[in-house]
């Protein structure tokens, strides 16, 4: 019998981390940004880019030691410290608490949230995957089984927009296949944007099975 989505958030098929974890070390998130000591090395610079995390993390590229300033915290979750220090900085800037708020992450917790009708506040990122496997598993399931590119109920297909679709509806849908490598591709810029680049190729290198 194939889990419902709800099932999926409430058993231990979350994708495993642990599989992409190297032997790097993790260091702990810093307890508060404006304690770090790059307020005053990094910010020194008068060039130090202020407008997007983008910028901010070329320019740490080209003039920081990589190796220190890219290496991963937050064992939960891995993200590198720039990462994580570059997107506090830009919350402080829009006047908002010191928190690395991840877009990529963030809109994937409202889909959950919306889809399972749940109110958690903080969704993991274990349900997140959890859920995008589900949806990987169940639109290869169906492809298999069907020639047609006919909507299923509960089968998750995007419309023009790229919005998640899982009820009937009389919007135009674009195929299975381009669903499934956008799913692949979202789940790969939750990584990307966190700085983890082992996640980011076990992440794709467990996709491969999704390529029909």
């Amino acid at each position: 019998m194939r889990l419902s989505n709800n099932d999926y958030l409430n058993t231990a098929y979350y994708m495993n981390m642990d599989e992409s974890n190297s032997e790097i070390p993790v260091d702990d998130i810093p307890e508060n940004w404006f304690d770090t000591p790059e307020i005053s090395t990094w910010l020194a610079s008068r060039d130090f880019p202020f407008d997007t995390v983008e910028n901010m993390l070329s320019y740490l590229k080209a003039k920081f030691d990589y190796s220190v300033n890219f290496r991963l915290i937050d064992e939960e979750f891995p993200q590198s410290y720039a990462h994580w220090w570059c997107y506090c900085r830009i919350s402080v800037i829009q006047n908002k608490d010191a928190i690395a708020t991840y877009p990529k992450l963030q809109k994937w917790s409202n889909i959950i949230r919306s889809v399972n009708k749940i109110d958690d506040v903080d969704i993991s990122p274990y349900k997140i995957f959890g859920t995008i496997e589900n949806w990987l598993d169940m639109l290869t399931f169906d492809i298999l089984l069907f020639t047609d590119e006919n909507q299923r109920e509960n089968i998750p297909r995007i419309d023009e927009n790229n919005n998640i679709i899982l009820n009937h509806t009389n919007k135009t849908l674009q195929n299975r296949k381009k669903t499934i490598q956008y799913i692949i591709n979202e789940g790969a810029s939750i990584f990307n944007e966190r700085g983890w680049k082992d996640g980011h190729k076990y992440w794709l290198t467990k996709c491969k099975k999704y390529n029909i």
